[in-house]
């Protein structure tokens, strides 16, 4: 099964992201987009009154009904949005992007890093990222790892805190475990390096963990991988400066990112080919992620000979062989942070299905641990009652775990 390691390798970084975002985009497809998005702003700023767009602007019912006069978001997303299509190796999830809530341009500029206000001409700014690749790969990280995603490292200390004590009695009640988690949500990687730490600071080598960690954007797949945020280079260095401790110590050959979709069944997981690996990778918005349906259950007996061959891990002291292509090792503890009840799963059908599949993925005596910093709106949607039942429905122990929710899997039938 495919994935990657984190790499600080800066050819490795560039070669990747050259499989992720096509060059050469040809400009002359969207010349007929540009001549009218300037001949619409060029009605705007002679006719409309002042304020113009602007950044900073607090945009009001009057300014957003003056914006969809002149500048109407439904054409400008639709340019956008073929940007995207254009630009990106593979579909994006055009949900992330500035455009795709916004009630009016006025609404989307305001909210663009400042990189991308130097005007509030749209077909200006489209004629700048079709001309500059540098520029066209900051606006694809801007639109799909907005800064209002992420939290940053320590999200949740009452988590880590139970996860610390429970590690310490396992570490403690086993000689050689090989302790095997997955990051269900990882975004761009920050809780997986942080599980990492955690585990190195518990006395865990690299060589007795795996961690995974998944997320449905190609894009934090690269930026966890590389530690890398060519829209954000401050957030780059900090990054780099909170996961150096774990490069030093080698313990980046155990954690390993991928593309995965939770709502899937059965589930499917996809990675960016390693580098000098690039078949399937191509553009014209053709779905060129590696990807393939995966079981998950009781691994096979031990030392059981595994069509095309497979890696070993050890889990618990029990030396568990895996790496059929579509087999996937279950996992000794989960972390879904910030993903179920909240604005990208929500419904029920859903989290029924996103919580099932967590929990197949559990191992015997698994833990599956969820919190979240959701605001009150959402709270009231899906309260931690509700969250908790979907986990005991699911086959799982309901378990005090200080901050969020924790399910427990039995080891065997009670």
């Amino acid at each position: 099964m495919l994935q990657l390691s984190p790499d600080l390798n800066s050819a490795d970084a560039r070669i990747n992201l050259d499989r992720l975002v096509n060059s050469g985009i040809a400009a002359k497809q969207f010349r007929t987009d540009i001549k009218s998005l300037q001949s619409r702003f060029n009605a705007y700023v002679t006719a409309c009154p002042a304020p113009f767009i602007a950044p900073g602007l607090i945009v009001t019912p009057e300014i957003r009904r003056q914006s969809e006069i002149y500048l109407p978001i439904a054409e400008i997303s639709s340019v956008f949005h073929r940007l995207y299509r254009s630009a990106l190796s593979c579909p994006p999830i055009l949900s992330s992007t500035p455009f795709y809530m916004s009630l009016s341009w006025a609404d989307a500029f305001v909210t663009l890093p400042p990189r991308f206000q130097q005007s509030a001409n749209p077909a200006r700014l489209l004629e700048e990222l079709l001309s500059d690749r540098e520029l066209l790969l900051e606006f694809l990280f801007a639109s799909f790892l907005p800064q209002r995603f992420y939290g940053g490292f320590g999200r949740y200390p009452g988590q880590m805190e139970f996860i610390r004590q429970w590690l310490t009695t396992l570490h403690q009640s086993h000689s050689h475990p090989v302790l095997s988690c997955l990051d269900a949500a990882c975004g761009t990687g920050e809780d997986s390096y942080g599980l990492a730490a955690l585990l190195m600071d518990t006395g865990f080598a690299p060589d007795q963990i795996r961690i995974e960690g998944w997320t449905l954007e190609p894009l934090e797949v690269w930026a966890a991988v590389h530690l890398g945020f060519p829209h954000d280079r401050r957030r780059e260095a900090a990054y780099r400066k909170e996961t150096a401790l774990l490069f030093e110590r080698e313990y980046q050959s155990s954690i390993h990112f991928r593309c995965a979709d939770l709502t899937e069944s059965p589930l499917n997981y996809s990675v960016i080919p390693p580098p000098l690996q690039g078949e399937g990778w191509g553009g014209d918005g053709v779905d060129c992620r590696l990807s393939a349906s995966f079981k998950y259950g009781p691994p096979p007996p031990p030392n059981l000979p595994l069509e095309g061959g497979g890696t070993k891990y050890s889990r618990l002291g029990r030396n568990l062989p895996s790496g059929q292509a579509n087999y996937v090792d279950q996992f000794d503890l989960i972390l879904c942070n910030g993903l179920l009840g909240g604005p990208i799963i929500n419904e029920p059908a859903k989290l029924e299905q996103v919580v099932s599949n967590l929990a197949g993925l559990l191992a015997p005596g698994g833990l599956l641990l969820a919190a979240d910093s959701f605001h009150g709106g959402w709270k009231s949607n899906l309260r931690d009652t509700g969250l908790k039942a979907l986990f005991v429905r699911m086959g799982l122990k309901d378990i005090d775990v200080g901050e969020g929710i924790g399910g427990l899997k039995s080891i065997g039938p009670e």
